[in-house]
């Protein structure tokens, strides 16, 4: 079993991945739809969490 990963430091991982994501996401540009909607849910995500 992996270690214990605190709040903070969950946080701070899902924040990265997110931002990562994001700047992936950010360098499409086929469908503008998808990506809009993915970053809304990554926005959506991000405030479920705080």
């Amino acid at each position: 079993m992996p270690p214990a990963i605190g709040d903070g430091e969950l946080d701070r991982r899902l924040d990265a991945m997110g931002r990562q994501f994001e700047e992936t996401v950010a360098r499409l540009t086929d469908n503008q739809e998808v990506i809009a909607g993915i970053k809304a849910f990554l926005r959506m995500l991000r405030t479920e969490t705080a």
